[in-house]
């Protein structure tokens, strides 16, 4: 691992260890203050949850990168595997539904319009990721058959 990509690991793992939970504490911290009606803990927590995975995931991927052996690659695509199947099974569902309920539920103050964008920013990219896999999957057939 070079120089540039032990700076990117530690900040990732900074960032997901350290920056994350502070800031979700002090979102948390700051509701409790403002006495937020029926305050979006969870939605938040999903948020900051998501986010910190995934670093934690760009992190694993730049220790292994360092090393191109078959052992690394094939825990990289195990940990991709996991990674993604997580994403999609819980994380998306999960995030698309508060999203949902969000968007439904009147934004009673900044909290709640900040957790309803949130949720929604974590949601877009897991969507096209499914998006790509399913589409790559049912499409990759027809691709295979046609000549050029």
């Amino acid at each position: 691992m070079n120089d540039t990509d032990s700076a990117y690991y530690y900040l990732c793992m900074l960032a997901a260890i350290v920056i994350l939970p502070a800031s979700y504490m002090i979102v948390l911290r700051e509701m409790k203050r403002s006495k937020v009606s029926s305050p979006p803990e969870f939605e938040f927590f999903v948020f900051f949850g998501t986010v910190g995975g995934w670093l934690l995931f760009v992190a694993v991927l730049l220790v292994l990168g360092g090393a191109p052996s078959a052992v690394a690659i094939l825990t990289t695509g195990m940990v991709l595997a996991v990674i993604v199947a997580f994403s999609l099974l819980v994380a998306f569902p999960t995030g698309l539904f508060l999203f949902i309920l969000m968007l439904h539920r009147p934004a009673v103050t900044r909290f709640h319009t900040v957790a309803t964008w949130a949720l929604g920013t974590v949601v877009a990219p897991l969507a096209l990721l499914l998006l790509f896999i399913f589409g790559w999957t049912l499409l990759s057939p027809f691709f295979e058959s046609v000549r050029f």
